[in-house]
């Protein structure tokens, strides 16, 4: 693989924009290009033009939309997704690269480190609970570590590595979800396309301080029952409703103060099924789309003996990706 390009999309303060912008710049891997997407008026006081791409997004958009916007606009292999307020040290993409040259790998994981919890790693990688539910824990960073690169299912969008031409190819961050959600929808799509998603503890980031986006109960709610009926194909209608009611209930017992617009927003979710069937469509199309494993059988043929079809073995040869 060749280029990284550095995707850092902002919708909250300055503050926190400038902090990642500082550490990105001070420890810049060699040859990458860094590009900010900014919802909020930014002046660029310290005239970064130049060094940095600085792209406005149209008024009100999310973080999704400004790194959707972010991929869009980049022309590297790779696109690391780098939330503004995390923090990052030298030498933090180092040993990336090699892991895209295997054409199945789509999403590449940082371990995440959180300064309160300094002997803890937040979950870089997430599940997904059949009833619709996001699940992420924290971890020891010696069990992170112990690991090693390891299989996933999805990575953060807090810091992530993309295989630009695979997710330009497979689809962005769904905006329908938002960025509390986009990273499962995303890594189930990839999975179901037959990609591969690993986490990489070698490579760290500092991750903000808060929460990527202030969203409302209701938006929260309406975000998840959009996720479920999105992804309720892939594990199976029947399991997947039989559980959903369960997942449902706990939601909105955790979230009691927020009753009426927790509710709200789950019938407002539910009732976008046309949204959903689009969806349906995608996931037919890209079933099991990724490139065939890196090994393939080949025919030795024998220079001593008859052709009888007998000498047949496995050989390991690089298969061209799709």
């Amino acid at each position: 693989m060749g280029r990284l390009a550095i995707v850092i999309p902002s919708v909250g303060s300055v503050e926190a924009l400038e902090g990642t912008l500082l550490s990105v710049l001070e420890n810049r891997p060699a040859g990458s290009e860094v590009i900010v997407v900014h919802a909020r008026p930014y002046d660029d006081p310290y005239q970064l033009e130049g060094e940095v791409r600085l792209i406005k997004a149209p008024a009100r958009s999310s973080l999704v939309d400004c790194a959707n916007l972010g991929f869009r606009e980049s022309t590297a292999d790779v696109v690391h997704l780098l939330a503004a307020g995390c923090r990052v040290e030298n030498g933090w993409t180092d040993g990336v690269m090699k892991h895209f040259s295997d054409p199945r790998v789509a999403v590449v994981a940082p371990m995440l480190l959180d300064d309160r919890e300094p002997t803890h790693a937040l979950a870089a990688s997430v599940s997904y609970g059949i009833g619709g539910t996001r699940k992420s824990v924290m971890r020891l960073v010696a069990d992170v570590r112990d690991a090693g690169v390891s299989p996933i299912l999805a990575a953060s969008v807090v810091a992530v590595f993309y295989n630009r031409v695979t997710l330009s190819t497979v689809g962005y961050l769904s905006t329908e979800v938002g960025a509390d959600l986009a990273d499962i929808d995303l890594g189930l799509l990839l999975r179901h396309a037959g990609f591969t998603s690993i986490i990489d503890p070698g490579l760290r980031v500092r991750a903000p301080d808060g929460p990527l986006e202030q969203l409302s109960a209701f938006r929260s709610a309406m975000h998840a029952e959009r996720l479920f009926w999105r992804n309720a194909p892939l594990l199976g209608w029947l399991k997947s409703l039989a559980a959903h009611p369960w997942a449902v209930a706990g939601d909105i017992a955790s979230h009691t103060p927020s009753l009426l617009p927790n509710l709200a927003g789950r019938m407002i979710g539910a009732a976008m099924i046309g949204t959903a069937r689009r969806h349906y469509q995608r996931l037919m199309d890209l079933r099991n789309m990724a490139p065939l494993p890196a090994t393939v059988a080949t025919r030795l043929v024998r220079m001593d003996r008859p052709h009888d079809g007998s000498a047949t073995r496995k050989t390991s040869q690089p298969v061209r990706a799709a």
